[in-house]
């Protein structure tokens, strides 16, 4: 299966327009990471994520589609950044 199906397969009954707009209004931390030999989603498929959340640049970890598998600990620091930039008082990270 490509990456465009198991993008759709995924969000089965969400219009990938929709995704992406509910993508835009998480108000939780987003953080847009992919692994560099991930074939999961296509190049035009990241740029329409990006765009979604436009200040967050994405970061590329070595490894494929599980990163949690290909590269544990620097995903670990990834998230714990995020999570600590995100709940610290403004002007405290």
């Amino acid at each position: 299966m490509d990456g465009e199906a198991q993008f759709e397969a995924l969000f089965a009954g969400v219009r990938k327009a929709e995704f992406l707009q509910l993508l835009a209004q998480i108000p939780a931390p987003v953080t847009i990471v992919y692994g560099d030999a991930s074939g999961w989603l296509t190049p035009a498929e990241k740029a329409k994520l990006q765009q979604a959340r436009p200040s967050l640049p994405p970061i590329v970890l070595p490894g494929g589609h599980n990163l949690h598998l290909d590269a544990p600990e620097a995903l670990a620091k990834i998230m714990l950044r995020t999570m600590r930039e995100k709940a610290a008082p403004s002007g405290a990270a």
